[in-house]
């Protein structure tokens, strides 16, 4: 009995090593949730047609997962949404990410929809009476996604706005997340 325990599980080994390669990954744009309200914490005195407003922008795709091995696997599909400044700095950051858990029998596929968290903006427009124009943006704008099938450490597929993302997102080292946040206010040089 333990003879036959032994084979299964190196046969199990050598399967996912063999096959573990063979999924299939699709992430399919669905909408942009675009939602603006008025900001009350910017209120424009002006001309007529002059407004600020907060501008909430989500981010919604499906992703499609298909295990193509002779035996089922079970996968982890995570996903990262990335965003840069509206203005100024063109660094790309992440913004949301998260995963999920998706056993697949041999064959066996599934789709499901990711979202991102709400990105928010700000729109100020000034209408000046000597016919000029002002308008302002602050905040951050979508950059770009990146969607990967896991199991284990072994990246098996990825997909990603552009060449550039999946070839980066493709190492295993590569730094996956959002990074952390913290309340506490940064202590300058010196200061104890």
């Amino acid at each position: 009995m333990m003879k036959r325990t032994l084979t299964f599980v190196v046969l199990m080994g050598f399967a996912a090593g063999a096959f573990g390669q063979a999924v299939y990954l699709k992430v399919m744009p669905v909408e942009s949730k675009v939602q603006s309200r008025p900001n009350e914490e910017h209120r424009i005195i002006g001309s007529s047609g002059s407004f600020s407003k907060i501008i909430e922008r989500e981010e919604v795709f499906n992703v499609t997962i298909k295990n193509m091995a002779p035996i089922a696997f079970d996968y982890t599909v995570e996903w990262m949404f990335l965003a840069t400044p509206i203005k100024g700095s063109s660094k790309v950051e992440p913004f949301h990410a998260d995963e999920k858990k998706v056993p697949l029998e041999k064959n066996g596929a599934v789709t499901f929809e990711i979202r991102s968290s709400k990105l928010e903006s700000t729109h100020r427009y000034y209408s000046f009476v000597r016919g000029t124009d002002a308008n302002i943006f602050e905040g951050k704008k979508f950059a770009g996604y990146v969607v990967r099938v896991k199991i284990d450490d072994k990246i098996l597929a990825v997909e990603a706005t552009d060449f550039t993302l999946k070839r980066q997102f493709q190492d295993p080292k590569a730094k996956w997340g959002v990074p952390e946040e913290t309340d506490e206010p940064k202590r300058k040089k010196g200061n104890r």
